[in-house]
């Protein structure tokens, strides 16, 4: 397989996919927000059923 810039075809498509730098960053940080909002549920979840593992228990 051609590297990408090998054919004008290859060129357009590639310039096609571009994006700016800001998009790029916006992504990252959705992207970053989410998964600390995932890790923080998820925390908020265990702490929960050690809670109620501690009330069984005691």
């Amino acid at each position: 397989m051609a590297p990408v810039g090998d054919n004008e075809d290859d060129v357009e498509r590639h310039n096609d996919c571009e994006t700016d730098d800001n998009s790029v960053k916006e992504l990252v940080k959705n992207v970053g927000d989410q998964m600390l909002h995932i890790i923080q549920n998820e925390n908020d979840n265990h702490k929960n059923l050690l809670n109620k593992l501690r009330v069984v228990y005691s």
